[in-house]
C-alpha cells in the first residue's frame, strides 16, 4: 500500500486536516465532538477529492496515471493511435509540463 510511517502525518494532525478539507463529508466536519478534539487545520497532501493523505511524489504519480488512462481510453475509442506503456508516455509528456528538454 506504499504506507510510510515516517512520511505520513500523525493521526491527530491528519484528522485536523480532514476537518478542514472540503471533500470530507459535512456530517464529519460539522460534528461538535470531532471539532473540539480535532480543530480544522489545512493539511498538504489531501487533494484531488480523496480522503487519504499522499506525498507530493505520490500525488504526481497518481495524476500521471489518471492522465495516461484518460488518453489511452480516448485512443482506444478513436482507434487511430497505438497505445503506449505508462513509463514511455510519461517520458514523452512530462517535459512538456515541467519545462525540461
Amino acid at each position: 500500500m506504499d504506507w510510510s510511517y515516517d512520511a505520513h502525518p500523525p493521526f491527530a494532525r491528519y484528522a485536523c486536516g480532514l476537518m478542514s478539507y472540503k471533500h470530507t463529508p459535512i456530517g464529519v466536519r460539522a460534528d461538535p465532538q470531532l471539532l473540539a478534539e480535532f480543530p480544522p487545520l489545512p493539511l498538504t497532501g489531501l487533494t484531488d477529492g480523496k480522503l487519504h493523505w499522499r506525498s507530493a511524489e505520490q500525488i504526481t504519480e497518481d495524476r500521471q496515471q489518471h492522465a495516461w488512462c484518460y488518453e489511452m481510453s480516448a485512443r482506444l475509442e478513436e482507434g487511430t493511435v497505438p497505445l503506449q506503456a505508462l513509463d514511455e508516455w510519461v517520458r514523452e509528456q512530462v517535459p512538456m509540463f515541467v519545462g525540461c528538454c
